[in-house]
C-alpha cells in the first residue's frame, strides 16, 4: 500500500492519494479504537498503533519516502524550514504559571481567551495594537469571581503585605489595560459595575 502511496505522490495524483489513505484509515480505526466491551470507560489508546498505522503513511505520502516514520521533518528540511522554529499562527505550547503576565490584543482578540505569552507577544504584530496585560488566575472554575474572605481585617492587612509588588494584583479579577497613546483605564475591574466587594475594593 505505501508503494501505491508513493507512487500516485510522485505523480501529483493527490485524490487517489486521499482515497489510499481514507480506505485505510477506514479498515484500520475500528480496530486501533475499539471500545473495551467489558468496561467502555476504560479507554486505552496506543500512540505507537496510530503513529504506525495511521500516520505513518500520511507522512510516506508528503515525504515520498517509507522510512520517514511518523514524522514530517524531513518534508520540513526539503522544503527549507526549521522544526524549532515558531512561525506565525503556530502555538507555542507555553503552559501558564499562577500569576504569570499574559497579553491580549484588544483589536484581535476574539475573546478573552485568546492570550499570548511574552515571547510571542514581543514576536507578534500585536505589540502595536492596543492590548492588555493580565496575570494569569489560578481561580477554581472558569468564571472569574473574588472569593467570599472570611479572615479577620488583621489577617488580611497581614496577607497583603505578603505579596510581591510586582506579582498578583491584591483586588481579585483587576487586569491592567495598557494602550499606545496612554490610558485612564488602569486596574479596571472586569467584573460587573454593579457588583461591589468592599474588601476586594472592586466598584
Amino acid at each position: 500500500m505505501l508503494d501505491k502511496l508513493i507512487s500516485v505522490a510522485k505523480k501529483g495524483d493527490w485524490r487517489e492519494a486521499e482515497r489510499l489513505l481514507h480506505e485505510q484509515w477506514s479498515q484500520q480505526c475500528p480496530l486501533i479504537f475499539a471500545p473495551n466491551e467489558s468496561a467502555p470507560w476504560d479507554v486505552k489508546i496506543d500512540e505507537t498503533k496510530i503513529n504506525d498505522i495511521l500516520l505513518h503513511p500520511v507522512a510516506t505520502a508528503y515525504c515520498l519516502d517509507e522510512n520517514v516514520g511518523s514524522d514530517l521533518k524531513p518534508l520540513m528540511v526539503s522544503c527549507g524550514l526549521k522544526g524549532d522554529e515558531n512561525r506565525p499562527g503556530n502555538i507555542c505550547g507555553r503552559v501558564f504559571k499562577c500569576g504569570e503576565a499574559t497579553y491580549s490584543c484588544k483589536e484581535c482578540a476574539s475573546d478573552p481567551t485568546c492570550v499570548l505569552c511574552y515571547q510571542c507577544f514581543q514576536k507578534s504584530a500585536h505589540r502595536f495594537h492596543k492590548y492588555r496585560i493580565e496575570n494569569f488566575d489560578c481561580f477554581i472554575g472558569f468564571l472569574r469571581q473574588p472569593i467570599v474572605d472570611l479572615r479577620s481585617e488583621e489577617e488580611r492587612k497581614g496577607a497583603e503585605k505578603q505579596w510581591i509588588k510586582a506579582g498578583c494584583c491584591r483586588h481579585l479579577g483587576n487586569s491592567v489595560i495598557v494602550e499606545k497613546s496612554g490610558s485612564d483605564e488602569l486596574d479596571r475591574p472586569l467584573m460587573p459595575a454593579e457588583i461591589k466587594y468592599d474588601d476586594y475594593g472592586v466598584e
